[in-house]
């Protein structure tokens, strides 16, 4: 029934996507694409099939989703519990301003875990979401295909047709790079046993009383340390600043 006329809703404007009775075609839409209303209901009722179709098919690409990052959160966790235990034998090897850099380094660890929890957890939070909507969408699309209100069902259909969130390219990365690190806590660790072995003979009491001149090579070294210029110091850069201007020192 037309609210502003009283009349019974024969019309169907493809333009407005409404409908309406005879007197709002003559007032307001004679230059519209305007059908009879069955005529409508028997074109969208035609894409019934093929929208339920859509709907089961990204309802799956959802749970598809789901596993991916479930599983790339568990990956990204063991991976990174190796990289810690595979650190504790080489960290405790080496002097003590690197041995303060073990606890920094398993903190950048467990924030990059932490960080791609949370945000694997967003995503699962959204997917799921969306996995309750599609099947709102389904029961409701079922009810209307079944129900006789030719007009209802012309108002309802659209909100199921409506766009969801495209997550093709979104992903949770778990192949974060350890190895660049390792490679150079290993380097320091065999170039500290080389000097010892080119030293059998100085005992370690004097080996303690004189600095062994060490130098970190800014080639290998972990993008979040800072190298000093002398490549005798290494602390870790605290700011994305400080790692961009190393980088470009080097």
């Amino acid at each position: 029934m037309c609210k502003t006329h009283s009349k019974i809703t024969e019309l169907y404007c493809r333009t407005d996507k409404a409908c309406i009775c005879i007197l709002c075609f003559k007032n307001d839409h004679k230059s519209h694409n305007v059908v009879p209303l069955e005529e409508e209901y028997e074109a969208v009722m035609a894409k019934k099939d093929e929208t339920m179709a859509n709907i089961l098919k990204m309802k799956q690409c959802r749970f598809e989703k789901i596993a991916e990052i479930e599983n790339s959160v568990d990956v990204s966790q063991r991976e990174a519990e190796k990289e810690k235990e595979a650190s504790e034998q080489v960290f405790t090897d080496l002097i003590r301003s690197v041995q303060r850099s073990q606890a920094e380094f398993v903190e950048v660890i467990e924030e990059r875990c932490r960080a791609t929890k949370q945000e694997a957890e967003g995503f699962l939070t959204e997917l799921r979401t969306e996995v309750a909507e599609l099947e709102s969408r389904s029961g409701r699309l079922q009810q209307l295909s079944l129900s006789e209100d030719h007009h209802h069902f012309l108002q309802s259909f659209p909100t199921l047709c409506s766009p969801l969130k495209d997550w093709t390219n979104i992903g949770v990365h778990s192949d974060v790079c350890f190895e660049a690190a390792r490679s150079a806590v290993t380097l320091l660790k065999q170039r500290v046993d080389e000097i010892v072995e080119e030293l059998p003979e100085i005992k370690m009491k004097r080996m303690r009383e004189h600095a062994v001149d060490l130098t970190f090579d800014p080639d290998t070294a972990f993008c979040t340390l800072v190298i000093s210029q002398d490549g005798k110091q290494v602390r870790e850069c605290r700011h994305k600043t400080e790692c961009s201007l190393q980088s470009k020192e080097i």
